[in-house]
């Protein structure tokens, strides 16, 4: 056990020191503590020995992490959980930050709710968590990104302060919205320790499709067409298959997954005019489908890389990356973001800086990647060194 560890155990016991997770293929013991004060404490060793530190929930997206500089220690909020209030008629839902999203869902649902995001295929991961790493559902078509969820945090930064921003109402007004600055920082800013959510009506009906296209581009025209058509879509997707075609010219197949859900009488009638206006693009009826890979590939976390791009530039963006980057695409439309799929690891800095330059023409972007002289990025590195002035959190890879 290294000194560190020895250190991390004394203060924590070692029921609270987990075995090491590894960081980008460097394994870090993991500090786990029960309470916020000891939280704090493993804050002030980290100031006192100038330690790096990287927070995480239950360590589900470790994998898209690329610290600059090698961290200490991981510090994981798993054991700060449980959910602290609910309130059905105001339609919010507050937790602390270890508690697992599943479990926030069911609560949710048993009130005839929906949380979001919706993360079927990641039980394990955390509030804080997902917020931390701006983590978005199949759902973030119709009910935005995670941050727009977030009405309230309690957060510890680098110093030891706790500090609140936002509150429990839906209808607040409490100075900046710090609360949301946390959202997608990826721990940089601080940690999370409690969250109040907005939840929003369960539909009273809902329904999942697929339809199977031979080429990318009829896809893409039948998504713009749902797009222009009377509906509010949960969820829109299109899927790239690894199959070649029958006739053996490697040209992969695409599905196209839409999900509604609302009011029975206007989802029957999204419904009828969705399956009929595909069912015409693709000389094809537009059967049920179960919304397996619709969960499993619409937040990105499976990929190798994401790109996202202006919805103009989607057409020449798409076959531009399919000629830089081998693997099956998945493609949100309505976001203009597209996730490669594959096996092997993410692009190296070299990699992704000379992809980017390619990329750049079309203006698009690579997620993550920190270009120099990038709009916004000046700021970003004066608001951590605000918020931050010791270092204390590792620079995990946030764009700016």
């Amino acid at each position: 056990m290294s000194t560190l560890e020895q250190s991390l155990a004394a203060m924590l016991g070692s029921a609270e020191l987990d075995a090491c997770l590894s960081v980008d293929d460097r394994p870090l013991p993991v500090a786990a503590p029960a309470e916020e004060a000891q939280l704090l404490e493993l804050l002030a060793l980290a100031r006192r020995d100038h330690l790096t530190v990287i927070p995480i929930g239950s360590g589900a997206g470790l994998e898209l992490l690329r610290p600059d500089a090698r961290p200490d220690f991981l510090l994981s909020t798993r054991h700060l959980s449980g959910i602290l209030a609910h309130e059905p008629g105001d339609g919010t839902l507050a937790a602390r930050a270890g508690t697992p999203l599943g479990e926030l869902a069911r609560r949710a649902a048993d009130g005839g709710q929906h949380l979001s995001p919706r993360l079927r295929h990641a039980p394990s991961a955390t509030l804080g968590g997902v917020l931390a790493a701006g983590r978005a559902g199949p759902d973030r078509l119709r009910w935005g990104p995670a941050r727009h969820q977030v009405l309230g945090t309690r957060m510890a930064l680098s110093d030891g302060t706790v500090a609140a921003s936002g509150g429990r109402l839906v209808k607040n007004v409490a100075g900046y919205d710090l609360h949301r600055l946390h959202c997608g920082s990826r721990g940089t800013l601080g940690i999370i320790l409690e969250a109040c959510l907005r939840l929003h009506p369960a539909p009273e009906a809902s329904s999942r499709s697929a339809v199977t296209f031979a080429k990318r581009e009829e896809a893409l025209e039948a998504a713009a067409h749902l797009r222009d058509g009377p509906l509010r879509p949960w969820a829109l997707l299109l899927e790239e298959s690894t199959a070649t075609t029958v006739d053996g010219d490697h040209a992969r197949p695409w599905t196209l997954h839409l999900e509604l859900g609302g009011v029975e009488e206007v989802h029957r009638a999204e419904l009828d005019w969705a399956r009929e206006a595909l069912a015409a693009r693709a000389g094809q009826e537009c059967p049920p489908a179960t919304g397996e890979n619709l969960d499993r590939w619409a937040d990105g976390r499976a990929a190798r890389l994401t790109v996202t791009c202006r919805p103009s530039k989607l057409r020449a963006v798409c076959p531009l990356l399919s000629s830089l980057v081998p693997g099956p695409q998945i493609i949100l439309p309505a976001m203009a973001q597209v996730h490669i799929l594959g096996e092997g690891p993410p692009p190296t800095a070299a990699e992704g800086h000379s992809l980017a330059l390619r990329l750049a023409p079309q203006g698009a972007r690579i997620t993550g990647h920190k270009r120099a002289g990038e709009a916004g990025a000046d700021w970003a590195q004066r608001l951590r060194q605000a918020l931050d002035p010791s270092g204390v959190f590792a620079d995990t890879g946030a764009a700016p």
